[in-house]
């Protein structure tokens, strides 16, 4: 059975859907265009699209990522809570091990358990420092989720290796 197709661009078929996803100050409609293989794909990412900027995973077109919300949380919330110290011993640790590491640039809402565990399994370093490091992931993730910033699963659910 054929594809339905709506568009064609450089000669390839696509089905464009065009949805609202919101209003400017004035009441006019923002509209984005979202485009598939099939109609039924294009819905998909409109829905998954609106669902992620409803869960406040889209600023502007941009994705939350633990290298985007975890400095903000360290140096805007966190800062005001614990000691100087305690804050340099966190951000040598994110700028160590979190930042430079690929879980680091996976969307907050693509984390799941299994991929934490995996992180930990590929550290390279003490026994220690994994700790560090959970102890660091686990207050952010517990913030996120106070804050309603949408995850898979909580980290507490995860072993250390």
């Amino acid at each position: 059975m054929a594809k339905k197709t709506n568009f064609k661009v450089n000669g390839y078929d696509y089905y464009k859907l065009t949805k609202t996803i919101g209003h400017k100050a004035d009441g006019t409609p923002i509209k984005k265009p979202f485009y598939g293989s099939c109609k039924s794909e294009a819905e998909e990412k409109a829905n998954k699209y609106i669902n992620d900027l409803k869960l406040g995973l889209i600023d502007n077109d941009r994705v939350y990522t633990i290298n985007i919300l975890l400095p903000l949380w360290l140096y805007g919330t966190k800062k005001n809570e614990i000691k100087s110290s305690t804050l340099d011993s966190y951000d040598g640790t994110y700028k160590k091990y979190i930042k430079p590491n690929i879980i680091s640039n996976i969307p907050i809402n693509e984390i799941k358990t299994l991929k934490i565990q995996e992180y930990y399994n590929k550290l390279e370093t003490t026994t220690k420092n994994v700790i560090k490091i959970h102890k660091l992931l686990n207050q952010f993730f517990n913030y996120a989720e106070k804050e309603r910033i949408y995850f898979k699963k909580s980290l507490q659910q995860c072993f250390l290796a």
